[in-house]
């Protein structure tokens, strides 16, 4: 992700990502609505886009198969130190695990829910 602006803090918000059947809308709606502006890239070989605010890239949209995972959302990541750790303690605390920790260019992740 080139030019995005990750901050991997322990317990900070590091980044936002829109995850919708309709980027192309999406694309549109967030440009006339808060005025930001698009970078399409490549991310492990699938098509992403970065919005960015003067320059800044400030979030993430991925687009959505349909029929596929959790209905569109936006997806807040939050840094952490230790993902399996963490991982495991959301499994046993009645959270849900959509994607098992993996390693990825910009760091290692996982993709859960709480239990809410």
């Amino acid at each position: 992700m080139q030019g995005a602006q990750i901050v991997n803090t322990a317990g900070a918000l590091v980044w936002d990502e829109l995850i919708t059947s309709e980027p192309d809308k999406a694309k549109q709606f967030y440009a006339d609505v808060i005025g930001w502006g698009v970078e399409e890239t490549k991310l492990n070989d699938v098509d992403y886009t970065m919005f960015q605010v003067n320059g800044k890239t400030v979030a993430g949209m991925l687009a959505r198969a349909e029929g596929s995972g959790p209905p569109p959302h936006w997806a807040v990541y939050f840094g952490i130190d230790d993902v399996d750790k963490a991982v495991e303690y959301v499994k046993a605390h009645g959270g849900s695990v959509y994607h098992e920790p993996m390693d990825l260019p910009y760091g290692r992740m996982a993709a859960i829910r709480d239990p809410q």
